[in-house]
């Protein structure tokens, strides 16, 4: 199969753009009456992340695969797998001039997009952690800015930042960041932005080489469990903005790091980690001065970047599981799912999915859709809205649709 270089960047990242602001404007407008274009049923194992191109949707099934399909069709065309098919996909991709980044459980890997031919792989992990019996690294969403690649991976048996030449993986500089496992690390100016989930801080580092430029804490609630979130934080109008434990959203100014405002998304502090971790699964993204982000008490909020006020909220029904939304200029799609603990405390995400539209300006439900299974994050294509669903099936666990608008 052959795609053309420049049809292979309409979404080039997971969540979008470096910043994983979750944004694009594509030619359609939002409409109240959508078409399933397509459907696809597979077996196989779910998809960690879309990207959607003229010339190909690009599907990282988890847990050592990429797939491409026809985004027009919905026909699977091709795939290629990982060099070492022991290695783990754990984190969405970059496509940037026709060439693929992943970031696995150990390493990253460069591939040509349009052959699958490995351009380069890199150890980035060198030495273990003490729960873990093999080397940890590369478990991020690569950021990449100009010819530089940013990712998370172990130091010393702690957990450090690297930067990776983007042409040929070799490390230009590498910062270790203790404490805890860091959140996909995010690009802001000339610096480099990473939260770490068990400290609560939150570093900027200089893109060049590695420096600590500032670092700020989000104050723990009532235990250390609830000071970050699970979620990547984002960059939007020279503020950085993180999902916290504790149910709130925290700005800090990027440029020095002061706290700016903290937005209250309404649910109470839990007693237990498994239910702290409903609500500090918090995606965000953002767009023309909004916030974006679902509660775990079923309500999906629009911020002002700017006070911290509540533009608009919206009721889903007590959902507590929310994808990564996907604006565009006048929409928000997300998806959403119930989400509970099991009787023995275990996290477990539901099989009713939703994926729904909102109009951007006043929180107003344009479509839903509903499918059996949990949602993957949408992305926005040049032709419509591309989503997954994780369902209870064991032959055909997979569904992926494509949504066209009507103008499409």
């Amino acid at each position: 199969m052959s795609i053309q270089a420049e049809h292979l960047e309409d979404w080039p990242m997971h969540r979008g753009d470096p910043g994983h602001s979750g944004t694009r404007t594509p030619s359609f407008a939002a409409s109240e009456t959508p078409t399933v274009a397509w459907e696809h049923r597979g077996p196989g194992t779910f998809p960690t992340a879309l990207l959607p191109t003229t010339g190909a949707l690009f599907v990282q099934a988890y847990p050592w695969m990429v797939r491409l399909f026809d985004p027009a069709t919905g026909e699977m065309q091709t795939g290629y797998e990982l060099p070492d098919e022991d290695d783990r996909i754990v984190r969405g991709g970059a496509l940037v001039d026709g060439t693929l980044y992943i970031g696995t459980w150990d390493s990253v890997t460069a591939f040509e997009a349009s052959t699958g031919r490995t351009v380069w792989s890199r150890r980035v992990g060198e030495a273990s952690f003490e729960t873990y019996s093999e080397p940890i690294g590369g478990r991020a969403t690569p950021a990449i800015v100009d010819d530089a690649l940013y990712v998370h991976g172990a130091i010393s048996g702690e957990w450090g930042l690297y930067a990776l030449d983007r042409d040929d993986g070799e490390t230009r500089w590498r910062q270790p960041l203790p404490g805890g496992e860091p959140t996909d690390p995010v690009p802001a100016g000339e610096t480099i932005v990473v939260a770490n989930r068990g400290t609560g801080d939150i570093h900027a580092l200089d893109r060049t080489d590695g420096t600590l430029q500032w670092t700020a804490n989000v104050p723990p609630r009532r235990t250390q469990d609830e000071r970050v979130g699970t979620t990547t934080p984002i960059v939007h109008r020279e503020s950085v903005c993180v999902p916290t434990g504790a149910g709130t959203v925290r700005a800090f100014a990027a440029e020095t790091g002061e706290a700016v405002w903290e937005y209250d998304l309404g649910t109470e502090t839990p007693p237990a980690r498994t239910e702290w971790y409903l609500r500090a699964t918090y995606p965000l993204a953002a767009r023309d001065g909004r916030v974006y982000v679902g509660g775990s008490d079923g309500q999906f909020h629009a911020i002002d970047v700017a006070s911290g006020e509540a533009v608009w909220t919206l009721s889903a029904d007590g959902r507590a599981y929310w994808t990564t939304p996907a604006v565009t200029h006048d929409a928000v799609y997300v998806g959403n799912a119930n989400a509970r603990t099991d009787e023995s405390g275990n996290w477990q995400l539901g099989t009713d999915g939703r994926l729904s539209a909102v109009d951007a300006a006043t929180g107003r439900e344009l479509w839903t859709r509903e499918y059996d299974g949990y949602p993957i994050d949408p992305v926005v294509g040049e032709t419509g809205v591309f989503a997954g669903f994780v369902t209870p099936e064991v032959d055909e666990p997979v569904r992926l649709i494509k949504v066209g608008p009507e103008n499409a």
